[in-house]
């Protein structure tokens, strides 16, 4: 496991450097040999949680849905962004309100990673995420007071899921 980690920090470290060189890599090699250390001891097995074996069909459908996430992410920005400025230009009122979401993603990662999406989402805000309670608020603006962008995001949501559970 320490290996994969080595191997895949060195190769963050060399896509983000730019560079094949013989400094890149040693460098590259240091930092990573560093890191992979520091998230071993940081992350010991304290908790019951233990890794799937990895399956050649588990990580393409991964990927798979990684994909179309991403599309579906990138097309719901767009639409939010044109149907709040379609708002804004028009003189609409624009209600600002803050909402508990009820989130059913069971990974840290998974609710991590929606949370973000929410954010760069424009018109809506994830604000806090409340662990005990499985709740997540988020701010949203939209033309009409009960009116909430919550329909994307529990696609978003159940996309995200899909991957997190591949």
């Amino acid at each position: 496991m320490q290996t994969i980690l080595l191997l895949e920090c060195l190769l963050l470290w060399l896509a983000l450097s730019g560079g094949l060189g013989l400094g890149e890599l040693l460098v590259g090699f240091i930092v990573s040999l560093a890191g992979a250390g520091l998230f071993t001891i940081m992350f010991r097995k304290e908790s019951s949680w233990q890794p799937r074996p990895v399956s050649f069909c588990r990580v393409a459908a991964r990927v798979g849905w990684a994909c179309i996430t991403l599309v579906i992410f990138v097309y719901e920005v767009f639409a939010s962004a044109v149907r709040l400025a379609r708002t804004i230009v028009r003189g609409g009122r624009v209600v600002s309100r803050v909402t508990s979401y009820p989130v059913s993603l069971q990974s840290p990662l998974a609710v991590t990673v929606f949370s973000s999406l929410i954010t760069l989402t424009p018109g809506t805000l994830a604000i806090d995420y409340i662990p005990q309670r499985r709740a997540l608020y988020i701010h949203c603006l939209s033309e009409k007071a009960d009116a909430a962008p919550l329909a994307s995001i529990q696609k978003l949501e159940n996309l995200i899921k899909k991957v997190a559970e591949c």
